[in-house]
């Protein structure tokens, strides 16, 4: 299928207390399905690039800074779907029965690739306070840009009630767009003395999601036994969009663990405790159903979210080291996921958050 793949990895020699390390690859395969329209993408193709380039300053024994930069690059087209038995109702002519993989589609219809660009940057600083105590932060940047292009489930589909396919539509084009960033900032401090080690920090998220999609019909049957077809003429850009939304969450942790070897039984026993506390808080807008703003119960504007959840979550290990070869440990903590909403509920419908112990 005219597939390769190459990669360079290359670290450049250290300069004035500076490091430098350049990743970059590429990929691209063709379809494994042909699509017969003319001019259009075919199925399960892809083509993917991305580089990343990162420098590490050393300028001392106790301190480095790290920037790391990355960028990437992805084109792909949905997988076909094959039309395995017939269904329930009848099938137009042109709606083959195809039990086998095909290698090429039974009707060409339109398709491009769905294209994802993303970017990021991160900051690693590192400070070795004093002896067996160090200082970190992560500071990190991200940037994300979906589109979707999906044509590829019309096969499955090729059927109606009464059989008689004049003027029927067919071929569902899903279109989608997303878009986020988040930005990130974690302090931590880690230390080791004698018989305690530990580690503890703060961090701080944010995030900005926007999304939308919309879905149409590119294809019309123009006789009854639907064996001719046409591609309908229509403006992408006036089509209207089914669903948009956006939210933004802002989350705060603070955490702390220490791992304890009392001096009994030659140092074999280890304590490990811990804990988070975590603040999550989200705030939504389902602004478009259908069109326009959403209308529930008589009631027409955007539906919102506004919620917030706050929660501690506990650790504790206790293990022996019972021979060379022989670690025990028995654990127990809890964990938690915060809550959100639905955006493809037309009420915005809200969820709870789920925990796990």
């Amino acid at each position: 299928f005219g597939s390769f793949k190459g990669e360079l990895h290359l670290d450049l020699p250290e300069f004035a207390g500076i490091s430098v390390k350049i990743d970059g690859i590429v990929a691209e395969r063709g379809g494994l399905v042909d699509n017969p329209l003319a001019g259009q993408s075919d199925f399960n193709a892809y083509q993917k690039r991305g580089l990343h380039a990162a420098a590490l300053w050393a300028p001392s024994t106790v301190f480095s800074a790290m920037y790391s930069f990355d960028t990437s690059y992805d084109a792909s087209t949905p997988l076909y779907m094959n039309a395995l038995a017939a269904g329930t109702f009848p099938r137009a002519a042109v709606g083959v029965i195809e039990p086998e993989r095909v290698r090429v589609a039974s009707v060409g219809v339109p398709q491009q690739p769905s294209i994802g660009k993303t970017h990021g940057h991160l900051l690693n600083l590192q400070y070795e306070a004093a002896q067996g105590i160090t200082l970190k932060s992560i500071t990190s940047y991200r940037e994300l840009d979906q589109g979707q292009f999906d044509n590829a489930n019309y096969s499955p589909n090729l059927s109606n009630r009464t059989g008689v396919f004049t003027g029927q539509n067919f071929a569902r084009y899903s279109l989608a767009h997303f878009n986020q960033d988040q930005f990130s900032q974690e302090l931590q401090v880690v230390g080791e003395l004698p018989r305690l080690k530990f580690a503890a920090g703060a961090m701080y998220y944010r995030e900005n999601v926007e999304d939308n999609a919309q879905a149409f019909d590119t294809m019309q049957f123009t006789d009854a036994k639907g064996s001719a077809f046409i591609m309908r003429s229509i403006d992408y850009a006036a089509q209207r969009i089914d669903r948009a939304s956006r939210i933004r969450t802002t989350s705060v942790g603070v955490y702390g663990q220490g791992t304890y070897t009392p001096a009994i039984a030659g140092d074999i026993v280890h304590l490990t405790a811990g804990a988070r506390w975590t603040r999550d808080k989200k705030e939504g807008s389902l602004f478009i159903v259908n069109g326009a703003a959403p209308s529930v119960n008589g009631v027409v504007g955007p539906r919102l979210l506004d919620a917030s959840w706050s929660r501690v979550d506990p650790m504790v290990n206790l293990s022996v080291d019972a021979a060379d070869d022989v670690h025990l440990y028995g654990k127990w903590s809890t964990g938690y996921k915060s809550g959100g909403a639905n955006s493809r509920s037309l009420f915005y419908a809200p969820f709870n958050p789920e925990s796990v112990s």
